[in-house]
């Protein structure tokens, strides 16, 4: 290789094979106060040093170091050595973070040419002059090209600590949301600057620790909103609904040393995605998008497919199992379910991703992508009572985002019955559970929590405000809110549904199990309505530990009684004052207030009964009072009344005096001059909530409302209530040990699952194991670790839910899963083999950990209530390739190294003969054969010196071991054994051969 490079002009003669080592910094990268001041070395004399503190790679026209650098910004520090007789280093490189605010989220930096970035020919992030139009602009941006560029990605944990760092690309990514001035990054690894992935656990809520790369994203659309909506609405299905997502984890970004605020890293939707998540390389896959495009493969199946659902008769309930032989129908129904609950408004005719595997049972599954207009993005529009279904199945519009090729499959699948009902099933048991206004809030809250340190400055940096940010998180509560309700409503009319009864289901205890309740997992206690005559099905789901014992099933026919109706009659003040500070009590005289029907209020036009707002349009009244008595002659039997309210902005209920529910007022005490916390755009949304039925008394009653304005400006008000009840028949208990129960829903049903501790597992053991892959390939044909199980019992035993781990302090690392039909019922006197190759996106088969070949441990357990029982425990020591570590004799006696490998079968005893000694002249083991002890010469320091039997049992240890010492052999059997030899990071091996 040429030392200098030389492009265009004569080619330089000086050569060299061998390039010379890195340079060292002084300090790590990470955070520091002040000023620092860096040192730079080199072991080779007379090296040329050139350093850059702009992000660019250093060159021979860099500047030259010294003396040591003083740095006082945060800044990253790249240096290469060069020589005339040698190919330069490679780069070192560090970043210093300066006297920065305390980091609470991971750390990002990149570095990189501020050519590639800001020059106006080649530079990805600015306008520039070379640049082309699209994603939204008519005016040619160079940020609209999808060029790339080499940069160095640093990633540090919160402390400042740098706990990896790759040589990658850079380009920029999204399509409208590039118009913003932070824009997102789309960083892929790639072989030319090393390897072609990212070996990390980037995500919490993914098991995957390689990526071909991910973007640093800037909330798309979201991003002068919260920061964190899309991550938000596909962090609410993960372990509840199947659905493929994107993982999430919010960091802060530094570019080229600059402060960058809060971007997003994500996974990248492609087919690395696909690879990360499930094992599936590219050339095995389909992946299509919104447009009919394929990404990867073809789009020749789905076609296939989607012209076949046009042919045939989708009313007949026998079509189902065609469309179940090519799509994941609880994924793609999960999929919709959220869609349309999130009410994203740029889809189905875009942000559409699905794949399958290229085979014969291979089934297309959508992808959660881009819900940037989902939970009402923009504020001026009522997306809460947005009709989605309606929208989503439109078979008239031509243009985004609906047009009508783009509604045509989910058109065509809710013509048949077995779907359509599994989709209702499936929509109405997630908005009791998922999407649940409680449950949906707290996700929100704790991604607030999550951002709140770190906004302050994202705002300073990006001319926003944390007061507006605030505002817009208290948005997605009132949608979260507002949506639910209006969902009921709109289901029921879609489909054309009335009465609902209600379905009530638990675990017991709490924390032993779950349910599958129509597709949907959940932990939590269901109490909700469901739709009379809908059919449904629910499925226990063990915790570690536990078994399924039996359900408890309880049905009771019910009544419903009315006791306030919607556009009754009402009393109300609008005064501009508080009428008493009694005024929501019972006894309290309103007979002085006006009264008219709901709904009351002013400004939208609907109203049946217009209140004041006082004389000034621009000061209006801030709270109006309203109160109505109803009588209720008996409550035995009643279940807890059902409030269904309307109100606009804030509202504060009473029954009887006490407060039963507040929304979007401040807590604490409130007067007439309080506001409510914002404005609600939303019109018309009745939001539901129960009373507690010990409130409500036998004779008179009283509900009163307060509804508060945002500000004196504001433009509206709403008022309008209902309460109902229900009269509880007769119980029927019933049990069953069944696990699942399909059943219709006509009365008020409550299940209870009921969980104990499992049953002890028996007969399972740890038959044969190799930590140096043998010629045995798993089901991807690749030469991996492995770990054989075998059952010496009389029954079956099912695998699943099983814990095993290389690190017996660790006993639950790795959890069995349950795979596909029987694949972990393992009979007796049956084998089963698990890959221990850390890739468990390849099955349930594979395991998250490899076994080292120097030596660790394997374990086998069982959860028993709360409780580890031991299966089975190994310890291994160093293991020669082509040998395995078996049980001899087969399945009852201690571990020996054979020669002959036997996954799957019975094990045989051959002794292995071919272990080599490791090729490394600097250690002398003397004398060899040996009648007694042994002498070690080195010529290096030796850290530990371990020796090893030919079973690979250890026998003896050594540290700190001098040139020419002694190693005992003298108290040793005759036979073969091992030294393991460890200087540094290098291990060496040495034979050993005791004699008589």
């Amino acid at each position: 290789y040429l030392v200098i490079p030389t492009p265009a002009a004569k080619n330089n003669r000086t050569t060299s094979t061998q390039p010379l080592e890195k340079p060292a910094l002084s300090l790590i990268s990470g955070r520091y106060g002040g000023t620092q001041t860096v040192s730079i070395t080199h072991p080779i004399n007379g090296v040329d040093i050139r350093f850059t503190t702009d992000g660019s790679e250093p060159i021979t026209t860099s500047p030259k170091y010294s003396s040591p650098i003083s740095i006082s910004r945060t800044t990253t520090v790249k240096v290469k050595a060069f020589h005339n007789s040698f190919l330069p280093s490679k780069t070192a490189y560090n970043t210093y973070f300066l006297n920065e605010h305390a980091f609470t989220l991971p750390v990002i930096s990149i570095s990189t040419n501020p050519t590639y970035l800001w020059d106006n020919k080649i530079g990805i992030y600015t306008d520039g002059t070379n640049g082309i139009p699209g994603n939204c602009t008519d005016t040619p941006m160079n940020w609209n090209q999808d060029w790339t560029r080499h940069a160095v990605l640093e990633y540090f944990n919160e402390t400042g600590t740098r706990e990896f760092d790759q040589a990658v690309d850079i380009r920029i990514g999204g399509a409208c949301s590039r118009n913003f001035p932070q824009k997102s990054i789309v960083v892929k690894a790639r072989d030319k600057y090393g390897k072609n992935t990212i070996d990390e656990a980037l995500f919490s809520t993914k098991e995957t620790n390689q990526y071909g790369g991910f973007i640093l994203r800037n909330s798309g659309n979201d991003f002068y909103s919260t920061m964190f909506r899309d991550a938000m609405m596909q962090s609410l299905i993960i372990d509840q609904m199947d659905i493929d997502y994107m993982a999430y984890q919010p960091t802060i970004f530094y570019l080229n040393g600059d402060y960058w605020g809060i971007q997003n890293l994500r996974e990248k939707i492609d087919a690395d995605f696909i690879e990360s998540n499930y094992g599936i390389k590219k050339n095995d896959l389909d992946l299509i998008e919104t447009w009919g495009q394929a990404l990867e493969g073809t789009t020749d199946a789905y076609y296939l497919y989607l012209d076949s659902l046009q042919q045939i008769n989708l009313s007949d309930p026998n079509a189902f199992q065609f469309i179940d032989r090519h799509i994941d129908v609880q994924e793609y129904i999960n999929y919709l379910a959220a869609e349309i609950y999130y009410c994203n408004t740029d889809w189905p005719g875009n942000n559409i991703k699905f794949w399958r595997q290229r085979s014969d049972n291979g089934k297309f599954r959508w992808i959660l992508w881009d819900l940037d207009f989902g939970f009402s993005v923009y504020p001026a529009l009522s997306y809460a009572t947005h009709p989605t279904l309606e929208f989503a199945t439109d078979p008239d519009n031509t243009d985004w985002p609906n047009p009508a090729w783009s509604t045509l499959h989910i058109r065509l699948l809710l013509q048949n019955p077995v779907f359509r009902n599994r989709f209702i099933q499936t929509l109405t048991s997630a908005m009791s559970t998922t999407f649940k206004p409680e449950r949906v809030g707290q996700f929100i809250n704790s991604f607030q929590n999550q951002l709140k340190d770190e906004m302050p400055h994202h705002t300073e940096r990006w001319g926003m405000s944390v007061a507006g940010w605030n505002s817009e998180v208290q948005r997605l509560r009132n949608f979260a809110t507002e949506r639910y309700d209006y969902m009921q409503t709109h289901v029921a009319e879609f489909f054309g549904l009335d009465e609902t009864v209600k379905i009530s289901a638990s675990a017991l205890p709490a924390d032993a199990g779950s349910f599958d309740f129509n597709g949907v997992v959940t932990n939590a206690i269901v109490d909700a309505p469901y739709y009379k005559g809908l059919t449904y099905q629910i499925t226990p789901m063990p915790s570690p530990g536990f078994a399924f014992k039996g359900w408890s099933i309880t049905k009771r026919e019910s009544t419903n009684v009315q006791l306030i109706e919607t556009g009754n009659t009402w009393r109300y003040f609008d005064q501009g004052s508080l009428p008493s500070a009694s005024w929501m009590i019972e006894s309290f005289d309103d007979n002085v207030w006006s009264q008219g029907e709901a709904q009351l209020g002013y400004g939208d036009g609907d109203e049946k009964t217009v209140v004041s707002f006082g004389s000034n349009s621009d000061n209006k009244f801030i709270t109006t009072y309203f109160r109505k008595s109803f009588s209720v002659a008996d409550t035995t039997g009643f279940g807890n009344p059902q409030a269904k309210l309307l109100f606009d902005d804030g509202v504060i209920i009473y029954l009887n005096g006490v407060e039963v529910y507040r929304n979007n007022i401040p807590g604490g005490a409130v007067g007439y001059n309080t506001l409510a916390l914002q404005a609600i755009p939303a019109e018309n949304v009745f939001t539901s909530f129960v009373i507690p039925k010990g409130l409500l008394k036998p004779g008179q009653n009283v509900i009163a409302a307060e509804v508060h304005q945002s500000s004196p400006q504001s433009s509206d008000i709403s008022f309008d209530f209902a309460l109902s009840t229900v009269i509880l028949g007769n119980a029927v208990v019933l049990t069953s040990t069944l696990p699942e129960i399909s059943d219709t829903a006509y009365t008020n049903v409550v299940l209870e699952a009921l969980f104990e501790p499992a049953n002890p597992v028996e007969g399972i053991i740890i038959n044969e194991f190799t930590a140096a892959a043998t010629w045995v390939k798993d089901d991807f044909d690749q030469n991996e670790d492995w770990i054989e199980l075998y059952n010496t019992g009389t029954s079956a035993v099912n695998l699943a839910g099983l814990f095993i781990t290389d690190d017996q302090a660790v006993k639950t690392k790795h959890k069995i899963k349950s795979g596909t039909g029987d694949e972990m019922i393992l009979a007796p006197g049956a084998y089963k083999i698990f890959w221990a190759d850390d890739d468990t996106e390849q099955g349930a088969s594979h395991l998250n950990f490899k076994l080292s070949a120097e030596g660790e441990e394997i374990g086998l357990y069982q959860m028993i209530g709360y409780g580890i029982n031991t299966l089975d425990e190994t310890t291994f020591g160093i293991q020669p390739e082509t040998v395995s570590h078996s049980r001899i004799p087969n399945a009852t006696g201690p571990f020996v190294l054979t020669a002959t490998v036997t996954p799957g079968a019975a094990n045989v005893l051959e002794i292995p003969t071919g272990i080599e000694d490791s090729p490394d002249e600097s250690f002398v083991v003397y004398p060899n054969p040996t009648t007694g002890d042994v002498y070690l010469a080195s010529d290096v320091p030796i850290d530990n010196v371990k020796i090893f039997d030919s079973h690979g049992k250890l026998i003896n240890e050594f540290t700190a071991v001098a040139s020419g010492n002694l190693i005992p052999f003298a108290s040793t059997n005759a036979g073969l054994y091992i030294l393991v030899i460890r200087t540094g990071n290098k291990t060496t091996l040495k034979r050993v051969v005791k004699i008589q």
